[in-house]
């Protein structure tokens, strides 16, 4: 079954929170997994089992929003994770995520994030958003993950940014 959520918040903004997030070890209705339960502690965690693409797609967006690249990277993607971009090609591994936040960051640097749709279904997500910086609009986000063990194993990522005024 698939499963929808939407949310919005500014980019930095602490404590941001996608709307729908379970909490650990609570039931998660609907999420790809029937009665699939959050596994507390992450992906590797040692209770429960292992997260929904939906909950991972949820904590990579708490964590972005947060500005914690970081632990998005340690709790949220494979050390082997592969990247399809429309503008920078294909990327490798959590160095390459890193990467292509870079070039995003160009764009948005003190900017504003705004996820339309998350829908899941299974190990599948898909992720709908747009953007606005400074001098920049990104808009037609669209990402695409396959998450295996609680871990995004491939994404890829398409938007188009277009400076103000044309």
């Amino acid at each position: 079954m698939a499963h929808t959520v939407r949310g919005e918040a500014g980019v930095g903004g602490r404590g941001a929170r996608v709307p729908g997030r379970p909490r650990a070890g609570r039931r998660v209705p609907g999420c790809g997994q029937a009665g699939a339960r959050v596994r507390a502690g992450g992906p590797r965690g040692t209770t429960g089992t292992v997260r929904t693409t939906q909950d991972v797609i949820e904590a990579h967006l708490e964590y972005r929003l947060a500005g914690d690249l970081e632990r998005d990277l340690a709790e949220n993607y494979s050390p082997e994770v592969v990247l399809l971009s429309w503008g920078e090609g294909v990327r490798h591994g959590h160095d390459g995520v890193r990467f292509l936040a870079g070039v995003l960051g160009t764009y948005l640097p003190d900017g504003s994030y705004r996820y339309e749709d998350v829908v899941s279904d299974g190990r599948f997500g898909l992720l709908r958003w747009e953007g606005r910086g400074p001098r920049t609009e990104v808009r037609d986000g669209v990402d695409s993950f396959v998450v295996e063990d609680g871990v995004i194993v491939a994404q890829t990522i398409h938007y188009v940014a277009e400076r103000d005024g044309g």
